[in-house]
């Protein structure tokens, strides 16, 4: 493995303070503004999320189908700990399961957007 003399400053640095966004603040370094986890993936039709953001973002959170239909939306505000929490059953609007299938979703939050697959399997 070859580790050039940035890595290993920034490796010490967060062995250091124990922390990675303190590690990138003394080092003047920026961290990604937002990032998700969700799961699990194949899902028997719930799905939880998780997102970690600059406090008070502000934006939105969708399912679409592989024909880009939107089949659940968001309204996404994060908490002044920067950590949303939230599930989806994975039925439609009306209550009716979702078919086993790819889908797709998509986060818009303060000009930032992620896209992930979900796959969803009865």
């Amino acid at each position: 493995m070859n580790v050039d003399l940035h890595q290993l400053r920034i490796f010490v640095a967060v062995a250091r303070l124990g922390n990675f966004t303190r590690a990138a603040e003394r080092l003047s370094l920026s961290q990604p503004s937002l990032s998700l986890r969700y799961g699990p993936t194949p899902s028997a039709g719930s799905v939880r999320f998780s997102l970690r953001a600059k406090p008070g973002s502000r934006g939105w959170g969708a399912v679409h189908d592989v024909h880009g239909r939107e089949i659940a939306r968001w309204r996404i505000e994060t908490p002044s700990s920067g950590v949303l929490n939230w599930g989806w059953d994975g039925r439609l609007a009306g209550g009716a399961t979702l078919p086993s299938g790819l889908y797709f979703f998509s986060l818009d939050l303060d000009g930032a957007t992620l896209k992930r697959r979900l796959v969803i399997s009865h």
